[in-house]
């Protein structure tokens, strides 16, 4: 997903507050919480907040369709790990993995770049990762924003969804529409809405579904905790760090998390799609006790032909050291720093435990 160009088309108009929805309900203030992209933004990228008959046609589309009836977050039933490597096509055959471990899919590797599923069942898939049989898959569901969109407005007639399911993954998470700091204030308002109704409709067709949640100011956010408070057995969050590649912006990222934590009351699991250096991975685990690393690191150096050493750092391998062998070890080296890092957190938070006083371990 990238941003909208710099080169795009820009127009000084006013905005459409008094006839937009999300004016009218309160979702949103105006001109007070509009970016400077909502009054200049208004090409082909963007829907806007400049064109009222753009808005209620992206809107119609939206709304216009059946709504899935809410269904229960089954979260108690997926277990997750330390690490899960994002894998691709094109690695060839590893070696058999100890223990059944979970594997990550992104959208991208599963649709056609005009957003058509590309594999008829469960097995055709793993076929083509080159994985056992019965290999578990949890799907995240980023890609190109081009391809999401015509995923969705073919999914319908091209029974899309019906056919992802069919894939037989563990879980997946919801989609990730680009809500970018840069966008008119509709497009962050109408994304939001958009992610989390692909989650609905996941587990609608029978796939249990982790939402991405995001939030560009604290009127987003006090959307975010009204959902999160009608959706009360929700209790794993994914976090779209891939893009954070400034230390600020993984900074946000982590407060972000911080902040949810402190105002949700229920512990949450996050499972973290992106970081993979060594210093962002320890401290997720140091600062969080429930967290999921997601990484397609690992595959990704193994296709430049790098090797993974114990901290996480690369080196160029032996040319003729196979593709899936550099990938396994890779793996294997995540698995075992996550792994580390997680029992460690938990030595510390059982230690702090047993450090308090007896009375104060005892509810009254």
């Amino acid at each position: 997903m990238a941003r909208p160009s710099r080169q795009s088309r820009f127009v000084f108009g006013s905005l459409v507050c008094k006839v937009c929805c999300y004016g009218l309900n309160g979702r949103c203030s105006g001109e007070t919480s509009a970016t400077p992209e909502s009054f200049t933004l208004n090409d082909s990228t963007v829907i806007g907040c400049l064109d009222s008959s753009r808005q209620r046609a992206h809107l119609a589309d939206l709304h216009g369709r059946p709504n899935p009836e809410r269904q229960k977050s089954r979260h108690s039933e997926i277990k997750l790990p330390p690490f899960v490597p994002q894998i691709c096509t094109g690695l060839g055959q590893m070696p058999e993995p100890e223990g059944n471990p979970l594997f990550a899919v992104s959208l991208s590797t599963i649709l056609a770049e005009e957003g058509r599923v590309k594999y008829k069942s469960a097995q055709t898939l793993r076929r083509a990762l080159r994985l056992p049989s019965d290999a578990r898959l949890i799907l995240i569901g980023s890609t190109k924003d081009y391809t999401i969109e015509k995923l969705w407005t073919t999914s319908d007639a091209a029974e899309a969804w019906r056919r992802i399911a069919n894939l037989g993954f563990e879980c997946s998470t919801a989609l990730t529409y680009s809500i970018w700091d840069e966008h008119p204030k509709f497009d962050q308002i109408f994304n939001q809405e958009k992610n989390l109704i692909t989650y609905e409709i996941l587990l609608a067709n029978g796939v249990i579904s982790i939402p991405f949640l995001f939030f560009y100011d604290d009127r987003d956010y006090e959307e975010v905790l009204s959902w999160l408070k009608a959706h009360k057995d929700v209790k794993k969050i994914g976090v779209l760090a891939q893009f954070k590649r400034k230390d600020a912006a993984f900074d946000e990222v982590v407060r972000d998390m911080h902040r949810l934590e402190k105002d949700v009351p229920r512990s949450l699991h996050f499972v973290v799609v992106g970081p993979s250096t060594a210093s962002r991975i320890q401290r997720l685990f140091n600062e969080f006790s429930r967290v999921t690393i997601v990484s397609s690191e690992p595959a990704s150096a193994a296709l430049w032909n790098n090797r993974t050493r114990t901290d996480l750092t690369h080196v160029t391998a032996d040319s003729r050291i196979p593709k899936a062998i550099l990938a396994a070890n890779n793996i294997e080296m995540y698995r075992k720093f996550c792994s580390r890092a997680r029992r460690a957190k938990r030595v510390h938070l059982h230690s702090s435990e047993r450090s308090k006083p007896l009375l104060s371990r005892i509810s009254v």
